[in-house]
């Protein structure tokens, strides 16, 4: 692999091989950046040719890298991305980076061209002005051009924001206000512990009445026994959140209790306490300490007999009314329905013990499976056997055989592809359908997701597909690179697959 033997080097000789190593880096970067731009110029959008015959889904053009940059044929960044081990999407920013250094900042460009930028940087310089005018991308070229590497990466990119500001001050307020509406709710990605990261992005305000309710509840769990530590008590508040009918019934026990307790002191008399169920021997907590603590599973219980009630406990009567009445029970409210997929391999399923994946989340132990599904009502599905496989004879795909292969693809199946399959991901037939060809062509061994571009170069892009095996399909771009795909990834066709 080395073109020397490293292990023959002492600290001097190292260093210098490494500063050889980066000067030759730097210099092809800045090569690729060159022949990227050369590729842009050959491959020019539809609209650039004369009699150019454009139908429905065919190549379109589109401009990458921002005002001032050409338009090229949007097919093209997927071949690209092909030689250079990005995804389609990938490789169009950087072909946009590229036409915005040439086009837009050609100082920066040239420092680059001329070995006195590093590539990475002037790229980022690139990406950080494409929502400029080329005007106000001038101003920022000038002023930071000859100063691309004697600045870190991090003072670089403060001189280019504030350029940017200073260049188109409309633009830049523009963007914080676009900046002020992007707000929303994200889950992030589950880890192998089954824990999730949830991102908010919300008014002040919303955002301080939500962190006093999570505390409300967590104060509430520890009455009712929840000997975790307050971030830990705060994580399970969310938990209780997402059954609202749940979390008003524990918020009031719990006021209830504080109430009682108060007035029971206050009189000299006993403190009622709520009824938790009694935690076994030997029982751990989640923190593993045992001994003298509710147990989580004797907490589970108790929001399970919360949750299942139909009004105020029955060990307080601080809600009956001055006239002995009772107070009228509040409907049930109607619980959200959640549908989960989760893969289960058949030596986890027989040995209790692995790991899953949950479909959107990621992999999760089976031992922290309980907290994913949650306590409440859980409805199985029939379990779908993603060997068996499943045909029509007509070209529209039902349900059933879109299901499936949604759950056997998880991510589109292009050469480094991206996006995940979902029910609105186009299913493509591998082996073009014949209206007047065999029965059963539209089957699950003959479909595969792909996202609306990726279908669109296989139909009018001349890209081509077959299926080796079961697993593997061979896509052949127009110039002839080809690439295996299968579960474990893009892999070029020499290269063994890994089961």
């Amino acid at each position: 692999m080395f073109a020397i033997d490293v292990a023959e080097l002492d600290v001097a000789e190292t260093l210098a091989a490494v500063a050889r190593v980066h000067a030759v880096k730097l210099a092809a970067e800045a090569e690729l950046l060159g022949l990227a731009v050369h590729y842009a110029d050959l491959c020019p959008g539809p609209d650039s040719i004369p009699a150019a015959e454009s139908i429905p889904g065919s190549e379109q053009s589109k401009v990458y890298g921002g005002p001032g940059c050409p338009g090229i044929g949007d097919f093209a960044p997927a071949e690209f991305g092909v030689v250079t081990d990005r995804s389609a999407g990938a490789a169009a920013r950087y072909l946009g980076q590229a036409l915005a250094l040439r086009h837009r900042l050609p100082l920066t460009w040239a420092q680059v061209q001329s070995g006195h930028a590093a590539a990475w940087k002037a790229c980022t310089i690139a990406t950080a002005s494409a929502g400029l005018s080329l005007e106000a991308a001038s101003i920022v070229d000038h002023r930071v051009f000859s100063i691309v590497d004697s600045v870190t990466p991090l003072r670089l990119a403060n001189i280019v924001k504030a350029a940017s500001w200073q260049a188109d001050p409309d633009q830049a307020r523009a963007e914080a206000e676009a900046k002020a509406r992007e707000r929303g709710v994200w889950a992030g990605r589950s880890d192998e512990h089954g824990t999730t990261t949830l991102f908010i992005r919300a008014a002040t305000g919303e955002v301080i009445r939500l962190d006093a309710t999570i505390t409300q509840i967590a104060e509430a769990l520890a009455a009712q026994g929840d000997t975790g530590t307050v971030d830990q008590r705060r994580a399970r508040a969310v938990g209780v959140l997402a059954d609202p009918e749940l979390a008003c019934k524990l918020l009031t026990v719990s006021q209830q209790l504080l109430a009682t307790t108060t007035t029971s002191t206050s009189t000299g008399a006993a403190a009622v306490t709520p009824p938790v169920p009694a935690a076994e021997p030997g029982s751990v907590d989640e923190r593993g300490q045992g001994g003298g603590q509710v147990s989580l599973a004797s907490l589970t219980g108790t929001l399970a007999s919360l949750r299942d009630s139909t009004g105020s406990a029955d060990w307080t009567d601080s809600t009956d009314r001055a006239d002995g009445s009772t107070p009228p029970r509040s409907p049930r409210l109607p619980r959200a329905r959640t549908v989960l997929y989760v893969h289960v391999a058949e030596q986890t399923l027989a040995t209790g013990e692995g790991v899953v994946r949950v479909e959107g989340y990621g992999p999760v132990l089976t031992s922290r499976l309980a907290e994913v599904l949650g306590h409440d009502q859980i409805i199985v599905r029939p379990v779908i056997d993603l060997n068996d496989t499943l045909s029509v004879d007509a070209y529209e795909i039902p349900d059933r055989i879109r299901q499936h292969v949604k759950l056997r693809y998880p991510v589109e199946q292009f050469p480094f592809g991206v996006a995940t399959t979902t029910n609105s991901t186009d299913l493509d037939h591998v082996t073009a359908f014949d209206p007047t060809g065999p029965p059963g062509q539209t089957s699950t061994s003959n479909l595969v997701p792909l996202r609306r571009y990726s279908h669109r170069l296989k139909t009018h892009g001349n890209w081509k597909v077959r299926r080796l095996d079961a697993d593997t399909l061979e896509w052949t771009t127009p110039h002839g690179y080809t690439l295996l795909v299968d579960h474990s990834g893009t892999h070029p066709p020499d290269e063994a697959t890994v089961s």
